[in-house]
């Protein structure tokens, strides 16, 4: 991807940022996790377990003339390709894809190929997910204390300051090591190698990446916990039982798929009790005294 294309995704992201408010919200720019709850104030974020290597999709329904978006997020899949597709997602949400085309020459786009709208939403991802500035200056950090001679680094520390890369930004393998070549760290030789063994059913490196991921204590990287929530859907059940707008077997086919109780209590049932905070502690101030 030349470099054109790369400065309008990013200054489609920085815009996007800033007009977002979300470049307050998270000053330091190491979003991990926190990108699951950006996702969902752009659509309706339905978490469950899928049979096949899907990591997730967007779907757009139409009510009363109105594009309801749904994004499904594959539980099955580990945390960090649970992360890395949210932010995926995203960015067909802002609708990157289209404000970076509509900038491009025809020349530019042909270049791009057909796969050009994925290829830009990829790029949105990696660089929402693990900032130039952010990722290089963890990656020589890291490769520093791999005491080998820079540039040149053993195929065993590279894959282990890979791994330390995936916990500080909680992103795939690939992810990374894709990261590594677009920042001019690895050259497309090597990047190539090291997918094609990672990706090899007899290859040794998707096991020493596992071995080090264990080893190094990263237990959220191999992590799925299969959840199955859509936020609000308890709720929205309750309603529609007691409006008796769906019917009783569907309703309990519902909870059943979403591992939600009948005796779930809804918000309107929770207390409704205030409590008042410390205006020292609001202020910043030492209450302690």
């Amino acid at each position: 991807m030349n470099n054109s294309v790369v400065n309008l995704i990013v200054e489609a992201l920085q815009d996007k940022l800033k007009s977002t408010g979300l470049e307050r919200k998270y000053p330091n720019r190491v979003l991990r996790g926190d990108i699951v709850e950006i996702l969902d104030d752009y659509c309706t974020v339905v978490y469950y377990p899928l049979k096949d290597d899907n990591n997730g999709f967007h779907r757009i329904v139409k009510s009363n003339g109105e594009n309801i978006h749904f994004v499904f997020i594959n539980t099955a899949q580990t945390i960090d390709k649970q992360v890395f597709t949210a932010a995926h997602e995203l960015g067909h949400l802002w609708n990157i894809d289209k404000i970076v085309l509509d900038k491009l020459d025809e020349k530019t786009k042909n270049e791009l190929g057909p796969d050009a709208s994925e290829n830009i939403i990829n790029r949105f991802a990696a660089e929402l997910m693990m900032p130039k500035v952010e990722f290089s200056t963890c990656f020589l950090a890291f490769l520093q204390d791999t005491k080998d001679c820079y540039p040149e680094i053993s195929v065993l520390n590279l894959l282990k300051t890979i791994v330390h890369l995936m916990d500080r930004f909680l992103v795939p393998f690939k992810a990374v090591l894709w990261r590594l070549n677009e920042l001019g760290y690895l050259s497309s030789e090597d990047t190539e190698y090291i997918k094609r063994e990672y990706e090899s059913k007899n290859g040794i490196i998707y096991p020493l990446v596992d071995q080090y991921i264990e080893q190094f204590g990263y237990r959220e990287l191999n992590a799925n916990f299969e959840k199955k929530y859509i936020n609000g859907f308890a709720e929205i059940l309750a309603e529609a039982e007691r409006r008796n707008t769906l019917s009783p077997e569907k309703i309990k086919q519902l909870r059943e798929a979403f591992c939600i109780s009948s005796e779930s209590l809804s918000d309107n049932e929770l207390p409704s009790n205030k409590i008042v905070l410390k205006e020292n502690a609001i202020n910043g101030k030492d209450s302690s005294n």
